[in-house]
């Protein structure tokens, strides 16, 4: 699970500096779009999950066979697991109603682990997010687990943004509604 423990450190970094005002709205969304438009733009992954080239990548990485661009090869876990951050966390605030954010999962892993002195497994890991969101999570399954093209219009419409399909940049919808600007207050703030 490279893609959740590299990928979603990389979405908290960016997060945080928002949080802590080290960053603006602008910065913020800068470090995003540039996820969204290296996932993208780069043909990876169309080609593996991003499940599987957390691990397929160090193979290649400790290999001595470099001839191929990994790019080209594998679904990024930093930068698309980033973004799947992104996700989890706007699936969760929704699913919830605002009452809790991808911080709170972060919180129960940590009380996992600490409590069963161990990690945790695949199926443990989306048990817990399944548990604390009360719904299906299988849309957000596929992505990690397929090479499925990623709906960023429907995973980000609850906090009012979308994603111009030429730019690869994310846009605030027309009118958000109050619910979206709560939620959107949530993720990015």
């Amino acid at each position: 699970m490279l893609w959740f423990v590299e990928g979603v450190t990389d979405y908290y970094t960016f997060k945080l500096f928002l949080k802590n005002n080290d960053f603006s709205d602008f910065e913020y969304k800068f470090i995003i779009n540039y996820f969204i438009s290296f996932t993208q733009t780069i043909g990876g992954y169309k080609v593996m999950p991003l499940e599987q080239s957390g691990t397929d990548i160090w193979m290649l990485f400790y290999s001595d066979n470099l001839e191929y661009d990994s790019n080209e090869i594998f679904a990024n876990p930093y930068k698309k697991g980033a973004i799947m951050g992104l996700f989890m966390d706007v699936f969760m605030v929704n699913a919830t109603g605002g009452k809790k954010s991808l911080d709170d999962f972060l919180h129960t892993l940590d009380r996992f682990c600490t409590s069963n002195n161990r990690g945790y497994t695949k199926a443990e890991f989306w048990q817990m997010y399944k548990e604390m969101c009360g719904c299906d999570v299988s849309q957000l399954l596929k992505y990690v687990e397929t090479t499925e093209d990623l709906d960023y219009d429907k995973m980000l419409q609850p906090v009012g943004w979308k994603v111009n399909k030429t730019t690869w940049k994310i846009e605030e919808v027309a009118n958000p509604t109050a619910t979206q600007l709560k939620y959107r207050a949530i993720v990015a703030k």
